[in-house]
């Protein structure tokens, strides 16, 4: 089978409110480092979580990669205005070439 290239997680996750315990996710990063795998995390309700939030993914690897937006934590309902983020930026020239082909603005 192919290789495994990234972790996805959704964290803070809704409507579970699931969140990674500081150690969980340190975790999670150290695996993604050792196997070479990419950890991608949909952080879109980032700021809504209890307690210690946990860095961001694309600040915890050069191949971590972060979904935001403004709409969720910031209560701005129908702004459709979010991101990618990541130091690697061959993956991000690769999306915004895909952008192209999956978004109407």
């Amino acid at each position: 089978s192919r290789p495994t290239k990234f972790l996805v997680i959704n964290a803070p996750h809704n409507p579970t409110g699931w969140y990674p315990t500081v150690d969980e996710h340190s975790r999670m990063v150290e695996l993604c480092a050792k196997h070479g795998v990419s950890l991608f995390n949909d952080e879109v309700y980032r700021g809504l979580e209890w307690g210690k939030q946990n860095a961001a993914a694309c600040d915890t690897s050069p191949k971590g990669v972060t979904l935001g937006v403004l709409s969720k934590a910031q209560g701005l309902a129908g702004l459709r205005l979010g991101w990618l983020a990541s130091k690697d930026h061959q993956l991000l020239d690769r999306c915004a070439e895909l952008k192209l082909y999956l978004s109407i603005c």
